[in-house]
């Protein structure tokens, strides 16, 4: 009985341990916070089990007829066994061994299942994602209603674009360029009845002349109709001046259509290469180019010319 009863243990010891090992196993796997939920519920069970046992062994016990009566001593022919095990069957210890191993193993199953179930956050994080809708276009197809043949196109947004104002840039004109101011003198034109490559007017005082007789381009002449002082040209005996364009070449027929004439010009509306048509008091026709004006270190100014037929 003692060898049968040892047997009994070994095969509760494996099986406690092989629970013991499953339960590490489990609470491993699902994580240190379910893990201590699961310890209270498993706890219990085992207590009731427990508690289950100690209650099948009480009613199976044989009660004395007097409580104060000592057990009878041990007959020497009577096994040693009978009062090793008590009246007790070894039967009805592996029955109830096996049905408290079986509620064990239940118990924790369910208790598995129950507690590792996902909780409302773990559901919600578990649900699949659906990705967000597109952002709405102005030509995609709507899904057309019940009775409707075909699919209707929403249109666009109508935006109204206030117009804009164009302003052209400011831009400044290159300058015209300059008609060739050579003067070639003696020149083969035969319309041509003197001229001047390069005539110097000073002023009073100056070594320079300060007039001359432009009909034959001749200095200090007592028929001087050109002269000039520190601030401009003036004309006598009859002479008027002349601004004409300098972007054509000087002629007398650009002199002869000149309208507006005067008796002064002053320096500061003329620059290097202006041109002036002279009207001379022997009714001729004079083109003079401004070689160059007064500065502060010379106040001679240069002139070329021709004077026509």
């Amino acid at each position: 009985m003692i060898r049968r009863l040892t047997r009994h243990l070994r095969i509760g010891w494996c099986v406690s341990a092989a629970l013991a090992a499953g339960l590490a196993i489990s609470f491993a796997t699902v994580g240190e916070l379910r893990a201590d939920r699961l310890a209270g519920p498993i706890s219990a069970v085992l207590a009731l089990i427990t508690l289950l046992v100690s209650l099948i062994r009480k009613e199976r016990a044989v009660s004395p007829s007097d409580p104060d009566t000592p057990p009878p001593p041990a007959l020497p022919h009577m096994s040693h066994s009978k009062y090793v095990g008590g009246n007790e069957s070894p039967t009805g210890l592996v029955v109830v061994g096996v049905v408290a191993l079986t509620a064990i193993i239940a118990a924790t199953v369910i208790l598995a299942i129950y507690w590792n179930r996902p909780t409302g956050l773990e559901q919600t994080a578990l649900l699949p994602t659906t990705p967000p809708p597109p952002p709405p276009s102005s030509n995609r197809l709507t899904t057309p209603p019940p009775g409707d043949p075909k699919p209707s196109r929403t249109p666009p947004p109508t935006t109204t674009v206030p117009p804009t104002t164009t302003v052209p840039p400011t831009t400044t004109a290159p300058p015209a360029p300059i008609a060739d101011s050579t003067v070639t003198c003696p020149t083969t034109d035969t319309t041509v009845y003197s001229c001047h490559g390069l005539m110097l007017l000073g002023t009073a005082g100056a070594p320079q002349p300060q007039s001359a007789f432009m009909a034959e381009w001749r200095v200090r002449d007592e028929r001087s109709d050109l002269w000039r002082d520190k601030t401009g040209f003036f004309t006598e005996n009859g002479g008027q001046l002349a601004i004409v364009d300098a972007r054509t070449a000087l002629s007398k027929r650009k002199c002869s259509q000149a309208t507006t004439w005067h008796n002064r010009i002053d320096f500061r509306r003329l620059t290097s290469d202006s041109q002036l048509c002279m009207r001379t008091g022997y009714a001729r026709y004079a083109g003079i180019i401004i070689r160059s004006l007064p500065t502060t270190r010379s106040a001679a100014i240069d002139i070329a010319g021709y004077t026509w037929k």
